[in-house]
């Protein structure tokens, strides 16, 4: 996948950012039945501080989606929300939007996303919830969209952190492409992510997790359970500029 993204942000107001941006992302599968993709995203995001500690959100963003399957579509996405920070590693944030999704064959969806959220400090325990609705990549079919429900714990230390993670995950195929194979299914996630930061700047990234799948319409090809093993190294080398590389090992399996 080769991802690019500039942005500019601009202060309109004392109160006020604007952020716009373009984002490419080509996605290929090679050795596989995945559908190559390639997306064109143009984006604006705009928050309104009205007051030390609540902000208001609104966005906008179009995509234009290039199939190799010649299944192509245009997407608009509106949202607005809101951000309340109350206390310094506590927040609570909400955002609804809109979905408009016109393909190629004249096959239309609309439909609502979200993204809602609880971070909150118990201690020296932070806990998050979060509820969302996204469209996500799956390399069989041309638009699918996620809607998941995740808690994570995390225990921060003077250099690093640990976390625990568990989340459900449900997938739903918006269109298929001709001749594709695409089924409705289901994920439960259960992981432990860790943080450590060997020198200012520099830390290393560990995760490990397994994932367990349920499907509408099983078929052969259908792995029940993935396990996942990544190890990566960051470095930022200004506020908003990061270098890194990871590694990431899979292995699908019917059984534990």
């Amino acid at each position: 996948m080769l991802f690019r993204s500039p942005w500019l942000l601009w202060r309109p107001g004392q109160k006020t950012s604007l952020k716009t941006g373009y984002r490419y992302v080509d996605t290929r599968y090679w050795d596989s039945d995945g559908i190559d993709k390639k997306a064109h995203v143009g984006y604006a995001d705009l928050a309104y501080e009205l007051t030390e500690k609540l902000s208001l959100l609104a966005g906008y963003a179009y995509t234009h989606q290039l199939s190799a399957d010649d299944l192509d579509y245009d997407k608009h996405d509106a949202s607005g929300g809101f951000r309340y920070r109350f206390a310094e590693k506590s927040q609570l944030y909400a955002t609804l939007g809109y979905t408009w999704q016109d393909f190629s064959n004249d096959f239309s969806s609309n439909y609502l996303f979200w993204n809602t959220g609880l971070v909150q400090e118990f201690g020296q325990f932070v806990a998050t919830l979060e509820a969302r609705r996204q469209v996500t990549e799956d390399p069989l079919a041309d638009s699918t969209r996620e809607t998941s429900y995740s808690i994570k714990l995390d225990r921060p230390f003077t250099r690093g952190s640990i976390g625990l993670l568990a989340s459900r995950a449900s997938y739903d195929t918006t269109v298929n492409a001709s001749g594709s194979v695409a089924d409705d299914y289901r994920k439960t996630t259960l992981g432990l992510t860790g943080r450590y930061e060997i020198t200012q700047g520099v830390a290393l990234n560990a995760a490990v997790s397994g994932e367990r799948f349920s499907y509408d319409a099983p078929t052969a090809d259908d792995y029940r359970y993935r396990l996942l093993a990544s190890l990566g190294l960051n470095w930022q080398l200004f506020q908003d500029l990061n270098l890194g590389i990871s590694y990431t090992r899979v292995a699908n399996q019917n059984d534990l």
